[in-house]
């Protein structure tokens, strides 16, 4: 999913102080390459020369270390650097299908637990795979086709030539704006909005995807700007709220199913989270949650479920109906076809398909 400027820290964050992998300090590779060495101080006239220093014998250097480290990464050769072990997306996942098995993300799901992709112009190659993507397990894809009011996939007449009759499970989202709605106009918006949105559905997938279309929460009045009268306010975050429920409503209407609403932890908090209680009920009651939350360095690989952030509640829905646990999945796959692009990776429980199914 495509997130916005701040969105980088669900469950974690990154230093800026740090150079080099994944935030690691005090060795030389992490230095600041900006900052230079100390200037030598100026020879008095008159003073005796300083006897010359011996220069020190260059060291040979250290041969690479054949040890396994445990990653779940490929190992480095002839120059090739490996995939980083966490970035602002979350851990890297790799996935691998010589054991047969599915990640342990996939399986806290389930046995028979779906997995799947959600892919923009941003974050997935002009060029896609179906064929790897079945061969590793993958049954359905979420594509990005408009935001605010403007279509936005760059790539997606090409995903669909590739992806249209691959036996995948095909879906929309649409990434909302809620920031630009007012009290006495967010039914126009949304009004308008959805309507982009189902011309691009009609365009694309026949107008009838395989399950319920998506509507993406990252933004609203909120955040770090604030902007007023509303602002991170209780009134900003009803009207954030209205203009979603409006959305739903008209998705709801014109394609028979509850939409999914795409969030996470830290946009409930900036966009949402003061909201009127009641409010948020009938929003969670109007809609089924693609909950967003991602393994970092602190909490490992999360192999147990999403946990719903420091809250410990998925509020104002009771659980996920989709959990994308990776912004940052890799397919061994395609790395070995020198193709390192990475993916959204998201689990669905089997038995949640029939509900979201049109």
């Amino acid at each position: 999913i495509e997130m916005m400027a701040g969105s980088s820290n669900i469950n974690g964050g990154s230093s800026k102080s740090s150079f080099g992998s994944c935030g690691k300090k005090g060795s030389s590779d992490c230095e600041d390459p900006r900052k230079g060495g100390k200037k030598p101080k100026a020879q008095k006239v008159g003073a005796p020369a300083p006897a010359p220093v011996p220069k020190a014998e260059k060291s040979k250097p250290k041969k690479p270390s054949k040890k396994k480290t445990g990653k779940e990464v490929p190992s480095s050769k002839k120059g090739k650097k490996a995939l980083p072990k966490c970035n602002s997306r979350g851990r890297t996942i790799l996935w691998k299908t010589s054991d047969g098995e599915k990640p342990k993300q996939v399986q806290a799901y389930g046995s028979n637990a779906l997995f799947g992709l959600d892919i923009s112009g941003w974050n997935s190659p002009k060029k896609l795979k179906p064929d790897v993507f079945k061969k590793n397990g993958v049954e359905f894809i979420i594509i990005k086709l408009t935001q605010g009011m403007n279509t936005s996939n760059k790539f997606i007449t090409e995903h669909m030539n590739l992806l249209r009759n691959s036996g995948l499970l095909l879906a929309p989202y649409h990434f909302s704006s809620a920031q630009h709605s007012r009290e006495n106009n967010f039914k126009r918006r949304a009004q308008k909005e959805i309507d982009i949105f189902s011309r691009e559905i009609d365009k694309h997938m026949n107008g009838k995807p395989d399950f319920t279309p998506s509507i993406d929460f990252e933004s609203g009045h909120g955040g770090r700007k604030h902007p007023k009268p509303y602002g991170l306010t209780p009134r900003g975050h009803n009207l954030n709220v209205r203009f979603h429920l409006e959305l739903a409503r008209i998705l709801r209407r014109r394609y028979g199913k509850r939409p999914l609403v795409y969030t996470a932890n830290w946009a409930r908090g900036s966009y949402f989270s003061k909201a009127d209680p009641e409010l948020l009920a009938e929003f969670g009651s109007e809609t089924f949650v693609w909950w967003a939350e991602y393994a970092r360095s602190s909490n490992k690989y999360l192999t147990t479920g999403p946990l719903g952030g420091k809250g410990r509640s998925f509020r104002p829905w009771p659980d996920p109906d989709i959990w994308q646990f990776s912004g940052s999945g890799q397919f061994e796959d395609l790395y070995k076809q020198k193709m390192k692009a990475s993916f959204d990776f998201n689990a669905m429980k089997r038995s949640k398909l029939s509900k979201l199914r049109l």
